[in-house]
């Protein structure tokens, strides 16, 4: 086997275990979520994943970082964004503003412009926006 072939090989199953990691750490903070009385209603996906408890009205963003809960009334406003110009948008999101974040937004990013603002006009009909 050339020696291209085996760093490939090598660098393949990094990958796949790196991706196994962040996919369990995720996995375990959902579950810290709900065992902590956190009952999904709606699941809006997206990188972080976004996930509503319309009974208690509260949000919460889960990724293999953590869990991160806000009430509906401590969000402060919505926006859909992209990076990149206005020919060749990418990396489409919902920003959620709130000062209870330590970055004062989060964004949730979407694989296209029309998944973003489909899961936003959805999102803000949610929460009473």
């Amino acid at each position: 086997m050339s020696s291209q072939r085996v760093m490939f090989l090598a660098f393949l199953v990094v990958m796949i275990g790196m991706a196994f990691v962040v996919g369990r750490k995720s996995a375990d903070h959902l579950a810290q979520l709900q065992a902590d009385g956190f009952v999904i209603s709606q699941d809006f996906n997206g990188t972080p994943k976004l996930l509503v408890d319309s009974t208690q009205q509260r949000i919460a963003f889960v990724d293999s970082k953590g869990a991160t809960q806000l009430n509906f009334d401590q969000i402060s406003a919505l926006d859909v964004a992209f990076d990149g110009k206005k020919e060749a948008p990418v990396n489409y999101r919902i920003e959620i503003f709130s000062d209870a974040l330590s970055d004062g937004k989060v964004g949730i990013v979407y694989e296209n412009e029309w998944r973003a603002r489909q899961e936003y006009s959805r999102f803000r009909q949610l929460i009473g926006r």
